[in-house]
């Protein structure tokens, strides 16, 4: 491991080697998919006594069934943190729509809506249907979205 140059080292700003301590899979990114990791950083910022919004938690790939999975996954992760008593007030899957990432250009598919970057257009994907279901209910999908 190493340092990303962080004041807070403890708690954020390390990262893997690629190819090292890797526990799950790994996104179109080459970052490790790891819900437990959530609950993990959660509980830790939790030691700070303030409120905790999850921003940013997405993934990027091609397979909009891995979007929907790596959604429903964070959340339950999410919800047992806050079953232990963990103050988190809100949660943003990263992205709304598919971006242009500074390092990585327009590649990494994040969004819960594609974007055809040539046209403009855009399409809701089943993951977008599933988020909107977790935001009406406040809470874990009862099924999986077709």
């Amino acid at each position: 491991m190493r340092s990303e140059g962080s004041l807070l080292t403890t708690v954020i700003g390390r990262t893997c080697e690629e190819g090292h301590h890797a526990r799950g899979a790994i996104s179109a990114t080459g970052w490790e998919v790891y819900p437990a990791g959530l609950k993990a950083s959660l509980q830790t910022f939790a030691t700070y006594g303030l409120p905790i919004l999850v921003t940013e938690n997405g993934v990027a790939t091609e397979d909009d069934g891995v979007r929907r999975d790596f959604i429903v996954r964070h959340l339950e992760s999410l919800s047992a943190a806050l079953q232990d008593g963990v103050e988190v007030f809100g949660y943003c899957y990263w992205s709304l729509i598919d971006n242009f990432e500074w390092a990585l250009g327009t590649r990494p598919r994040f969004g819960l809506v594609g974007v055809d970057f040539e046209t403009q257009e855009r399409h809701p994907r089943l993951s977008a249907r599933l988020f909107e279901q977790v935001c009406r209910t406040n809470g874990l999908p009862s099924a999986t979205v077709d």
